[in-house]
């Protein structure tokens, strides 16, 4: 079964090269954009890399937004026609794929698994060009050494990346469960939920979410990374069993 949903993620990605090839690039220039931003003048608190920082509420607005609210579309080729462009994306191509699949004698369970392995591909690739960017940045032009170590820049960005997992498994189940249209609808759903979080955040607590995490990396060193992995992993899972119960049970016509 293993087998046949690898060799449908790479029939996949054969289809989508074009798109994903544009999206790694883009990814390139939002990791140099934001690495631009946390090096600018403005009291970051991820440069400063201390919770102490005096940085102002647009700038950490600005951090969990990029962690938060950008993070969770590297589990998806974003720059795939479907995400640029309501009209194709309301005729639901990746359905119309889907239906063609399932009329095919391959087990819903192979199908199902496909499409996370294919996810988790993207999610890896993307995940490492915008990090692998950010940290090639923030350590060749800045002495962030003086406030966190790469082993603990290492544990924050994994801290992060198994935010991206959990929330991550979703992408297949949206795109391939779902119809078309929500991929345009989501965002907006998800972007308000951010702002309510964030803006109670710091209205309670006086600093922002990344700078909390900044804090516990610090505090508690790995074990933040095991449970922030362990949660990504499980809820990966989670989102394969929806899937393939979803796939099992929808009407393609």
């Amino acid at each position: 079964m293993f087998n046949d949903a690898v060799w449908l993620a790479r029939k996949e990605f054969r289809h989508q090269w074009m798109g994903f090839l544009i999206t790694i690039i883009v990814t390139i220039f939002m990791g140099m954009l934001t690495s631009g931003l946390l090096l600018s003048e403005s009291e970051s608190a991820i440069i400063k890399l201390r919770v102490d920082s005096n940085s102002i509420f647009a700038d950490r607005f600005l951090l969990d937004l990029i962690f938060i609210g950008m993070a969770p579309s590297f589990a998806t080729i974003f720059m795939a026609k479907p995400y640029l462009s309501y009209r194709v994306a309301k005729d639901d191509p990746h359905g119309k794929r889907m239906a063609v699949l399932r009329s095919l004698p391959i087990p819903v369970s192979v199908l199902a698994l496909s499409r996370t392995l294919f996810m988790l591909m993207i999610l890896g690739v993307l995940a490492l060009t915008f990090y692998g960017t950010v940290v090639a940045f923030v350590f060749v032009f800045s002495n962030s050494y003086e406030f966190m170590t790469i082993s603990e820049f290492v544990t924050f960005i994994l801290f992060w990346f198994g935010y991206m997992l959990a929330l991550g498994g979703m992408s297949p189940y949206i795109e391939f469960g779902k119809g078309g249209k929500i991929l345009h609808i989501l965002p907006f759903v998800f972007l308000g939920l951010f702002l309510v979080l964030q803006i109670t955040f710091y209205t309670y607590f006086g600093f922002g979410i990344v700078e909390k995490s900044i804090e516990l990396v610090k505090e508690m060193g790995w074990l933040m990374t095991v449970i922030s992995l362990s949660i990504g992993v499980m809820c990966s899972f989670g989102w394969n069993k929806l899937l393939k119960k979803r796939l099992a049970n929808r009407d393609y016509l």
